[in-house]
């Protein structure tokens, strides 16, 4: 059975690419070529240096205001959990350290703990990252249209 599935796997790729093959996930082997590794390299390298940007920013820019102009600007800044009581601001914290795990998970060489590290990080994804950016735009867009 195993024999069968690794030969359907090989006859899906071109005979020039150089398959990778990773561990057997609930029957079937989970296998990318080494362009489909590097394009998700440097999706996960520009997303890593996106939102560290968009921290640098934040803290220089809004955190760097007067007491006065920051007051004006965020009214409930320094009220319960401060900015942490926003859905944006945690959706923030979650994509940078999504993309940071993301990005070392593809540079560990691959061995049975990068397995388990991309296990975590593809949970991570699945269970926090996703709805949390899904919800916070599709829920103020939703917002926006019914009361605009």
């Amino acid at each position: 059975m195993e024999s069968e599935d690794s030969q359907k796997a090989e006859n899906e790729y071109p005979e020039d690419e150089e398959v990778v093959t990773f561990k057997k996930k609930r029957g079937k082997f989970s296998r990318r070529t080494q362009g489909e590794i590097a394009i998700g390299f440097v999706v996960h390298v520009i997303m890593l240096f996106y939102w560290v940007f968009v921290h640098v920013y934040d803290a220089t820019i809004v955190k760097g205001l007067s007491a006065d102009a920051r007051k004006a600007a965020f009214p409930t800044y320094e009220e319960f959990f401060g900015r942490w009581r926003h859905l944006t601001y945690i959706n923030m914290w979650s994509c940078l350290v999504y993309f940071f795990l993301a990005f070392f998970a593809d540079i560990i060489p691959r061995s049975s703990a990068k397995g388990l590290f991309q296990n975590v990080v593809d949970f991570m994804f699945a269970s926090v990252v996703f709805p949390l950016a899904l919800v916070s735009p599709t829920t103020s867009g939703s917002v926006f249209i019914t009361l605009g």
